[in-house]
């Protein structure tokens, strides 16, 4: 048999899409005295420009994360991904942070 006449249409489609989130991760500080502290904020997590060696509480941040699990960039990735895919994801823990000796020495002198 003979085949005439016969058109054959052929259509090639692609598509591709991609969806992109913007999630912020962030670690952020409260001031909350304790033992007899005054009620006024203080300079925290080496604010405040002086010249004071100590780490004025540079510490609290990545205390913070350690409580949080949150200690490698894959461990913030992976949340990014849960808030993504599950909605909000929100975490909070408390820390202390501790003041340097010279800190202390400088606040006393202040006194």
């Amino acid at each position: 048999g003979t085949v005439r006449n016969v058109s054959v249409d052929r259509t090639v489609t692609r598509d591709e899409a991609s969806a992109r989130y913007r999630v912020r991760v962030s670690v952020t500080g409260t001031y909350a005295p304790r033992d007899g502290a005054p009620d006024r904020p203080t300079a925290t997590f080496g604010a405040g420009g002086n010249d004071v060696d100590g780490p004025d509480l540079a510490d609290t941040p990545a205390a913070a994360r350690a409580e949080l699990n949150l200690e490698t960039d894959a461990d913030v990735d992976q949340l990014a991904r849960v808030a993504v895919d599950g909605g909000g994801e929100t975490r909070s823990t408390v820390v202390y942070g501790a003041r340097s000796e010279a800190d202390l020495d400088r606040v006393a002198s202040d006194v």
